[in-house]
């Protein structure tokens, strides 16, 4: 398999430290390194060995184990962030263990992520990839104060099960049992089932034939279960009733199962569904892993957001208070401060909402408690807010819409449409046109910003997406990135899309249900 890292992670990423007390498990991690373009692989067996390489060396990024001779994975990340010359370098562990104290311990001493084995080269690849756009805090002296997570909340997917069987009436009798509850891809021969095995969509679950011509269904399982980027993959083999001896064996290389011919619809779904659900349960591990260490950067962001979004405000409202006492009541400049004093307040005040809701949004301890309200007076309170100080925009509003009245929390909804109109303002050109139009179809309301001449240096397809907020506009994407989280929690939607082949107008565009 020949995938490569874009040129970003490459000239980033030159030297990758990988430490594993398995020699093994050290050869072929670099080997999957290499061949996602990484040149400069350096190995080590125990943490005292990869201390040395970190004060020594320039070590841009470090795969550690968590179970190592010496110093544990724990241990050396300590000292690796308590140094001020090491304290930067983006550290990843990489273990079997997901029990919560270690991974709360991991998060509290500032692992940059955490990879739970088994996983794949792709699994490696995207860990790399959230890695890169990570900055590392100085000080992790405190202690985690996050709540154990919820298990991720995602939609509902049909896993996959590969059929292996070099006799296609078997495959099809197989499928057709399956395909209903599971997205079933088939391999008639092992050199086939092998490729989509190490594919970048490995099936969940191998429905394998023991007696097959060129490689036997054994061999396979032992291929298989020797790769560590395919060893999770569960293996049920299918086989006659004669051969109890090539059962015991395969169940040695690391089947967990085995069912006869002829199948039995009934033993072969209690069977796979058995065993799925044991893979069900070790993804949503995972999962609970992913969102303890996305909540802990949840709160990094909130205390950049926090030093950048509301310090600005509080500067400003402090120095037009300070203009205030010297100036009399109906002087201009007493006039001019205190619009910016409440410009400021209201900055301020929609700042503190986006922190505290999305904090609960992603916490899955938000109540969201729909009522209905008229969305376009609603944005006609926002708007009044912003018009009156900022003169070098020209709108175009179109709200004339009989049914407004929409489904959800007005409070959520107004915050959005702030955020939207402050991205708005604050991306376009002096000068540049914003329309606003709000419109009705098919028991859904729809408010879309088009702006033109917008001045962002990022695709749009990054402008929602928190793991991308690199750039200069860092401020503007994370707001938009609040706006799209309020929105989907009221089951509503907020899209970007240019309206243009030369991208110069962006459309901002709000779905909300209405009111039935």
């Amino acid at each position: 398999m020949s995938i490569l890292l874009n040129k970003n992670l490459i000239n980033t990423y030159k030297t990758i430290l990988v430490i594993d007390a398995e020699q093994t498990m050290r050869n072929i991690t670099a080997d999957a390194l290499i061949s996602l373009g990484i040149n400069n692989v350096i190995k080590a067996a125990d943490g005292e060995a990869a201390l040395a390489h970190i004060e020594e060396m320039n070590i841009d990024l470090v795969l550690c184990d968590f179970d190592l001779p010496k110093l544990t994975g724990l241990e050396l990340l300590k000292i690796t962030r308590t140094n001020k010359k090491t304290f930067k370098i983006p550290f990843i562990i990489i273990s079997t263990n997901i029990n919560y104290q270690d991974v709360s311990s991991a998060i509290e001493l500032g692992v940059s992520d955490y990879l739970v084995k088994p996983y794949t080269i792709k699994m490696l690849e995207t860990k790399l990839e959230h890695t890169l756009k990570r900055p590392i805090k100085e000080v992790f002296s405190s202690k985690a104060k996050a709540k154990i997570p919820k298990l991720a909340n995602s939609k509902a997917h049909k896993l996959t099960v590969l059929i292996v069987d070099d006799v296609i009436d078997n495959i099809k009798i197989i499928a057709e049992i399956l395909r209903n509850d599971y997205k079933v891809i088939i391999a008639n021969n092992a050199k086939k089932a092998l490729k989509i095995c190490n594919s970048d969509s490995p099936p969940d679950l191998m429905l394998l034939d023991i007696m097959m011509p060129e490689m036997s269904g054994l061999e396979v399982c032992k291929i298989v279960k020797n790769n560590p980027f395919t060893k999770h993959i569960t293996i049920i083999f299918t086989t006659a009733l004669d051969q109890p001896k090539d059962i015991v064996k395969g169940l040695e290389v690391g089947a967990v199962d085995y069912i006869t011919k002829p199948i039995s619809p009934s033993i072969l779904k209690a069977r796979v569904n058995t065993h799925i659900n044991i893979t069900k349960q070790n993804n949503q591990m995972r999962d609970q892993v992913d969102r303890m260490i996305e909540n802990s950067q949840l709160r990094d962001d909130f205390d950049r957001f926090t030093q950048y979004d509301l310090r600005k405000p509080i500067d400003e409202i402090i120095k037009s208070i300070t203009i205030l006492n010297k100036y009399k009541f109906n002087d201009n400049k007493y006039n001019f401060s205190k619009m910016i004093l409440s410009k400021n307040a209201t900055l301020l005040s929609q700042s503190i909402d986006n922190m505290l809701t999305l904090y609960k949004i992603e916490d899955g301890s938000y109540e969201y408690s729909p009522a209905p309200f008229d969305l376009k007076i609603l944005i006609d309170e926002v708007l009044s807010a912003f018009i009156s100080t900022s003169k070098d925009k020209c709108f175009e509003i179109d709200l004339n819409l009989n049914k407004s009245v929409v489904l959800g929390e007005s409070l959520l909804t107004r915050t959005i449409i702030s955020n939207l109109i402050k991205f708005s303002f604050s991306t376009t050109l002096r000068g540049a046109t914003i329309q606003l139009i709000l419109s009705h179809k098919n028991n859904l309301t729809t408010f879309r910003i088009c702006l033109s001449s917008v001045n962002i240096n990022f695709p749009i397809e990054d402008m929602f997406n928190k793991n991308n907020i690199h750039t200069e506009n860092k401020l503007e994407a994370l707001s938009l990135y609040c706006a799209r989280s309020m929105a989907e929690i009221q089951n509503g939607n907020l899209i970007s899309y240019w309206s243009d082949a030369d991208n110069k107008e962006l459309n901002l565009e709000l779905t909300l249900n209405s009111k039935a």
